[in-house]
C-alpha cells in the first residue's frame, strides 16, 4: 500500500522540477494576472522526465511575493508518471504544506494494485498518506517462487 501510494511522491514532481527540467502547458486559453493564472480547456501538462498532467481547468495561484501559493487542477483530472497514474475530480497541491490532495473519486493506481477513495491526502515531508473512505484497495500478491 505504501508503494502504491509512493505515487503520490511523483504526482508532486510535476510541480517540483529538476533544475533545467522544462514544462510545457498547453490549453485552449489562458487568463490571469499577477495573483492567478488560469489556463482553461484541454490543459495538457508535460515535462521533460515524462510527467503528464490533464485536466479541464489549471489554475496557479501566487503570494504577494510571486511564490506559488497553491497548484489546481479541475474536471477529469489524470496524471501519469510511469507506471502510476492518479485520477480525480481535482487534484490541489500545497507547496507551504507539503500536501498533495486528490478530492472526487480519488484512485491512485500502478501495475501493482489500486486504491480509491473520496479523498486522498499525501503529506510529502512526512510521506504519510490518508486516504478517506469508503476506501477501496486492491493489490496483486505474487508468488516468491
Amino acid at each position: 500500500m505504501v508503494r502504491l501510494l509512493s505515487a503520490l511522491i511523483s504526482l508532486t514532481g510535476l510541480f517540483l522540477l529538476s533544475f533545467g527540467e522544462t514544462i510545457s502547458i498547453k490549453a485552449d486559453k489562458i487568463l490571469g494576472n499577477k495573483k492567478v493564472v488560469r489556463y482553461i480547456g484541454n490543459v495538457r501538462v508535460i515535462t521533460d522526465s515524462g510527467k503528464r498532467l490533464y485536466s479541464n481547468l489549471l489554475t496557479i495561484f501566487f503570494t504577494e511575493k510571486g511564490d506559488i501559493l497553491k497548484i489546481l487542477a479541475t474536471g477529469h483530472v489524470i496524471f501519469k508518471n510511469g507506471n502510476y497514474t492518479a485520477v480525480g475530480d481535482e487534484i490541489i497541491y500545497l507547496p507551504s504544506q507539503h500536501l498533495v490532495i486528490i478530492k472526487g473519486n480519488a484512485t491512485v493506481k500502478d501495475s501493482k494494485g489500486v486504491i480509491k477513495g473520496n479523498e486522498i491526502f499525501y503529506n510529502l515531508l512526512k510521506k504519510k498518506f490518508d486516504v478517506q473512505g469508503p476506501v477501496d484497495s486492491i493489490f496483486v500478491i505474487k508468488n516468491s517462487n
